[in-house]
């Protein structure tokens, strides 16, 4: 059978028309191709952006958890060459812990900033991996998400590669006790581990394509998948932080934004007082806050930042008692970056607290105590700089502290001043004894007392104190002079001069000093006399008077008495002796001068014969005038009854005779006199006979 001519227009169109269908498909598969393979690209792309955001995330946290445990004293303390002492091995082993309890993370280190350079201090693989860092280890081209995690915690956005492998880290700041930040906690993710999270989107995207008529049940089992996946690596990571909870020394917790608890550890029931964890379970977060307005500002905090570092808060327990924490968080999010809650770890640093406050009032006491010195008082390091000046000090330089802390003496005072000053400094530096210097400043003397200061840590000090002991060593001198002149007069005095102690019973004891005379007079040296009592050389037959004597002094301070003194040649020796009590030199003592009366007692012996002799001759005095003048009156009155011419004569004679006996009689009235006397200012008695 032939074709007509008018089937073969109809042919053409249906084959026109089939070759349009088919293009159209082809077209429209294209396009449909081209929408599923974008689809899927944009998803790949978003769900391996979320895999390493995630992955960021965790290292962040991962990070800032380890660096929580890090102490940041120890970290500044360790210099290259440290490797084997006890501190760098505990800080290696923290770290080793620490990274074991977290199996996706490789390698964990310590770093810290040296001026423009990022050297290694720690590595935890230090003595298991032969290249391992060492401190002081520069670390080249360090990327700036490394340099921002000495300010906060962070992580690389892409991977970096290095002679360790290719890596995504993430860091967190290490700090001392004092806040400051002395170095970054560094952990690295293997790019293989990263990139198999990612591979199982690039094989969705793939069946994707692949299953392009089968978009619906494709999609369903790639969603499926990821979900699943999202699940099991939740699982992981909850795992991973449970390792965290039940081995950390501090309270590790996770909140919900309300303030719920969703988990907490052992550590945190045992600080907070509470019976078991479901009992804390059950208590609002707000509770263990002394302030509950300090909560809501502590999430401002995070909320702004993302996390929180060594947050300063008050916290209470179930008792009441209160303490000091610090707490180290970070904000828990969702797909959408919503906060959904919060996990990080508390520290209880209340004896740390408690400690840095008594260190606190121990300055201020030791501050106030070396300002209120009338002495200058400094304190230098061993390259003579001033590193302390109180306050007499800086008015004797005419500078505040701030003037004088950092510099030398040779910026301070003069040359040949500060030499010595230097010289005195290195003296001390090797000295286990205070050295002393005294010098001269115009008219004015300075004593200074240097001496070394070994703190328990750290660098040793030179101390000291500089006193103005002008007015002192003018009244030393004047002292000296006085007792110069006080032993001239002593040694030099006429009589015996004795200075001894007195015992317990306010008894007579020791000699302390004698002087000269008195050796010369008794016959004993000093050094004989500092080893006797003032017993020691009275007679036996006068040491009666003693105790009398005593209760006197006691009472008056001073007494006067006589007694007798044994030479060492065991002659005898009359003594007038004048004692006076005074303290000297915290103690009592007794004062004597002792005068030899020897030649007073024959004076007084001679004084007492004569006031005798005076009484016997006024005796005779009297009986011869009785005598005379008795028969002259019997004569006088014969005569002068008789007329004879002789009479005159005889009474004449009479007269003279009785003028002899009136002077008798006034010799006999001195001589009363003399005896009265005698008797009255020399106390010598003689017996009275009256005519």
């Amino acid at each position: 059978m032939t074709e007509s001519a008018g089937d073969l227009p109809k042919k053409e169109n249906r084959r026109i028309s089939t070759l349009l269908t088919r293009r159209g498909g082809l077209i429209f598969l294209l396009i449909i191709l081209l929408v599923t393979f974008g689809t899927f690209t944009y998803a790949y792309q978003q769900a391996t952006n979320q895999v390493k955001e995630e992955t960021r995330h965790e290292l962040i946290t991962a990070a800032t958890l380890i660096a929580a445990r890090v102490d940041g004293d120890r970290v500044a303390a360790l210099s290259p060459g440290d490797e084997g002492t006890p501190e760098f091995i505990a800080l290696r082993d923290e770290l080793a812990r620490a990274r074991d309890e977290v199996p996706s993370i490789r390698f964990a280190y310590i770093m810290r900033e040296e001026a423009d350079r990022v050297v290694f201090v720690v590595d935890a693989d230090y003595g298991t991996a032969p290249d391992a860092a060492k401190i002081g280890q520069v670390y080249p081209d360090p990327p700036p998400d490394m340099r921002e995690g000495f300010v906060r915690p962070s992580a690389d956005r892409d991977f970096t590669t290095d002679q360790w492998g290719s890596v995504l880290s993430g860091y967190a700041p290490v700090r001392a006790d004092d806040g400051t930040v002395t170095g970054l906690v560094g952990v690295d993710m293997d790019q293989s581990l990263v990139v198999e999270r990612s591979r199982f989107m690039g094989w969705t995207a793939f069946f994707g394509v692949f299953a392009i008529i089968l978009i619906a049940a494709g999609g369903v089992v790639y969603f499926e998948r990821l979900r699943g996946k999202k699940d099991r690596e939740l699982e992981a990571s909850v795992e991973r932080y449970r390792a965290f909870f039940s081995t950390s020394r501090d309270s590790v917790f996770i909140t919900s934004k309300e303030g719920g608890w969703i988990d907490v550890n052992k550590a945190a029931v045992s600080l907070f007082g509470y019976r078991d964890r479901e009992e804390l379970m059950k208590t609002p977060v707000i509770d263990i806050y002394a302030d509950p307005e300090e909560r809501a500002r502590h999430l401002s905090v995070i909320d702004s930042r993302g996390y929180s570092v060594e947050y300063p808060v008050l916290l209470q327990k179930k008792d009441g008692t209160r303490i000091h924490a610090q707490i180290t968080s970070v904000a828990k999010r969702d797909g959408t970056g919503k906060i959904t809650g919060y996990q990080g770890i508390i520290r209880d640093v209340t004896a740390e607290v408690h400690a840095r406050e008594a260190l606190e009032n121990s300055e201020l006491r030791y501050r106030t105590f070396i300002d209120s010195m009338n002495d200058m008082a400094f304190l230098k390091d061993p390259d003579h700089r001033y590193v302390v000046a109180n306050a007499e000090l800086q008015r004797f330089f005419g500078l505040p502290e701030a003037g004088i802390v950092g510099k030398t003496d040779f910026q301070l005072m003069e040359e040949g001043a500060a030499e010595k000053c230097v010289a005195s400094d290195n003296e001390a530096l090797v000295s286990e004894k205070p050295v002393i210097t005294e010098e001269r400043a115009g008219d004015r003397i300075f004593e200074t007392r240097k001496f070394l200061v070994r703190p328990e840590h750290g660098t040793i000090f030179i101390g000291g104190y500089i006193r103005d002991v002008t007015e002192s060593r003018n009244a030393e001198l004047a002292m000296q002079e006085s007792e110069e002149k006080f032993r001239e007069l002593f040694n030099n005095a006429g009589d015996v001069i004795f200075l001894h102690e007195l015992n317990a019973w306010d008894a007579p004891g020791r000699f302390i000093e004698v002087n000269r005379v008195a050796c010369e007079r008794l016959g004993y040296s000093r050094e004989e006399f500092l080893t006797m009592t003032p017993e020691d050389i009275d007679a036996p037959g006068t040491r009666d008077h003693v105790p009398a004597v005593m209760r006197e002094l006691a009472k008056n301070g001073h007494a006067t008495f006589e007694g007798v003194h044994v030479k060492k040649s065991g002659e005898q020796v009359p003594v007038e002796i004048s004692a006076h009590i005074f303290e000297f030199r915290g103690r009592k003592v007794v004062l004597s001068i002792v005068r030899d009366i020897t030649e007073r007692k024959i004076f007084q012996e001679k004084l007492a014969e004569s006031l005798d002799q005076i009484s016997r001759n006024m005796v005779q005095f009297a009986v011869l005038n009785d005598q005379i003048r008795n028969p002259l009156q019997v004569i006088m009155g014969e005569m002068m009854l008789d007329r004879e011419p002789d009479r005159n004569r005889i009474l004449d004679q009479i007269a003279k005779i009785d003028g002899l006996i009136s002077r008798l009689d006034r010799g006999y009235l001195e001589s009363e006199k003399v005896r009265e006397f005698l008797q009255r200012h020399y106390g010598l008695k003689g017996e009275r006979k009256d005519r």
